[in-house]
């Protein structure tokens, strides 16, 4: 037999060691991990499996958003908008709203709009509201569409131009 021995193993038998393979090299959670500080957030925030605890919510957002984690920042703005586990602060909310809508993340760019459209953390500006608010009614966020409608009815043709060019021309950082 010339070159490398070959064989076939039994499909049953490669599946077998295959699945024994993965659950061998399961990795451990990474705290540092932004993605686990989010699961953690959640488990704070909803109360799964733990006490809920939004302090302790705010803290795991926290450092998933410190990091630059679109995810995490949104929930550390909502957590600033609410109140829930700091205090509440429309502006912190804004920032971290802002934050993870300019990384692409529909449901900040509706808060974000919404922000806009309500004087909360940021002037009140109608353009930068439609803009928002047609960037996550793109992205597939239904209120978000019916929010932009609303809002559309309050503006000028020039405005709603504007707004339009405005969304046209954004792209995530």
């Amino acid at each position: 037999m010339k070159g490398p021995l070959r064989f076939i193993l039994p499909l049953p038998l490669l599946m077998t060691l295959m699945l024994v393979a993965g659950c061998a090299h399961s990795e451990k959670p990474n705290p540092a991990n932004a993605l686990y500080q989010i699961s953690q957030g959640d488990r704070y925030y909803f109360g799964k499996g733990v006490e809920q605890d939004l302090e302790e919510a705010a803290r795991w957002y926290n450092l998933a958003a410190l990091q630059g984690n679109p995810d995490g920042e949104f929930y550390l703005g909502r957590c600033y908008s609410r109140g829930d586990g700091v205090p509440k602060d429309d502006s912190k909310a804004a920032f971290w709203y802002r934050k993870s809508a300019m990384e692409g993340n529909p449901d900040a760019q509706y808060q974000l709009g919404q922000s806009y459209e309500l004087h909360e953390g940021v002037e009140q500006n109608n353009v930068k509201a439609y803009m928002w608010l047609n960037l996550s009614a793109i992205n597939g966020n239904e209120k978000a569409r019916e929010s932009r409608d609303a809002i559309a009815e309050r503006m000028t043709g020039a405005e709603i131009a504007t707004a339009q060019r405005l969304s046209s021309e954004w792209s995530p950082k």
